[in-house]
């Protein structure tokens, strides 16, 4: 078997396992989504009996005072402040999963093939001591001409 089938095959099996965990992720996310939407669901209608549940207490407590007291309204501002900082939360979860898929899909392509790089430090200074050790010694008449 030859080096370039080998380095074929074994690319086709990396590309293969990076399709195979990408498929995995999409169904990662497929059941985050319906997992997401049922949760929703289940909290707008828990937000909507405790919603008619404050109405019919606000209503209790109006027909009771005489007077009204500023600050009443300070449990609705808190509740549309928790809607805010839930969304913010889904939609920072969303994006972090995006960035993760592409970062999945794009840094194989940014990776440099071995014959491309430069070498290390380590074998450039080694290829500098060959070619001057060559210039040096590659110069001198040999002993065996003399």
């Amino acid at each position: 078997m030859s080096n370039d089938r080998v380095s074929g095959t074994a690319k086709i099996g990396t590309r293969t396992s990076r399709v195979v965990r990408v498929l995995r992720l999409i169904r990662i996310i497929k059941l985050y989504k319906a997992i997401y939407e049922a949760r929703q669901l289940q909290k707008k209608k828990e937000a909507e009996a405790a919603f008619a549940e404050r109405l019919q207490e606000m209503a209790k407590q109006s027909a009771m005072e005489t007077q009204i007291y500023p600050g009443n309204e300070d449990d609705e501002d808190s509740y549309d402040d928790m809607e805010v900082g839930k969304k913010l939360s889904e939609k920072t979860t969303r994006r972090v999963i995006l960035l993760v898929l592409v970062m999945m899909l794009v840094l194989p392509y940014l990776k440099v093939e071995d014959a491309q790089q430069f070498p290390t430090s380590a074998g450039y200074g080694a290829d500098v001591i060959n070619e001057a050790w060559i210039y040096i010694f590659g110069h001198m008449p040999s002993k065996a001409a003399i």
